[in-house]
């Protein structure tokens, strides 16, 4: 597909995790890479992530392990750095962040992610816009997983994109380590005007619900 200012971002550090194997993880990336998108790859190690160099430099020693660890917090982190690092290598007038592993979710079809760029390229969005299982709640509690923003999709004005990492940084390294998408919804509780969050859940409603 062809874009006219539009970059898709997102990125892979190894962790060898039972949840799910490196050899699938590279699975659902080759697919995602022969959609055609105009994508940009990043891979690193776990301790070159932000919030692992933050824990390092205070003493804590994080060991890598599987879905919801203390590993897994730090790389879902990393999202945010990684769109940064897509505008400032790119500058596109769209950048989006997809996960490496969305096409496991078997009801997402590359037709999905394509008709949603699509629409994005042709309604480029002025505020941080991203699928939402449930509204905002006034308060989050980090020792569950808050579903406000589903996670795998958010798309996002290029010029956001320093401000939505730096708001993360100051979120994540003030609270206990926690999932990402907690980090966003307390981004969100201080700054509701800067994002629209659309009804969505874990399917292809994260790419078809931006049309609504």
């Amino acid at each position: 597909m062809r874009c006219s200012d539009l970059l898709v971002v997102t990125g892979y550090v190894r962790l060898d995790s039972p949840h799910r194997s490196h050899d699938a993880y590279m699975d659902y990336l080759r697919q995602l890479v022969a959609i055609g998108l105009p994508l940009v790859v990043f891979s690193q190690s776990l301790d070159e992530c932000w919030l692992h160099r933050h824990y390092a430099q205070r003493g804590w020693v994080i060991v890598p392990g599987g879905k919801d660890s203390q590993a897994y917090h730090i790389v879902q982190h990393e999202k945010t750095a990684w769109l940064c690092r897509g505008v400032r290598a790119f500058s596109p007038r769209t950048v989006v962040w997809l996960d490496a592993s969305i096409l496991h979710i078997e009801s997402i079809r590359p037709r999905h992610v394509v008709e949603y760029l699509e629409h994005l390229d042709q309604h480029p969005p002025d505020r941080i816009a991203a699928p939402s299982c449930h509204p905002v709640p006034a308060v989050v509690h980090d020792h569950g997983v808050c579903w406000a923003f589903c996670g795998g999709v958010v798309s996002l004005p290029a010029t956001d994109a320093e401000w939505f990492h730096a708001e993360a940084v100051r979120e994540a390294t003030a609270a206990p380590l926690t999932w990402e998408v907690n980090t966003w919804t307390k981004i969100a509780q201080r700054h509701p005007h800067r994002f629209r969050l659309y009804p969505a859940d874990h399917n292809e409603s994260m790419f078809t619900g931006i049309a609504a």
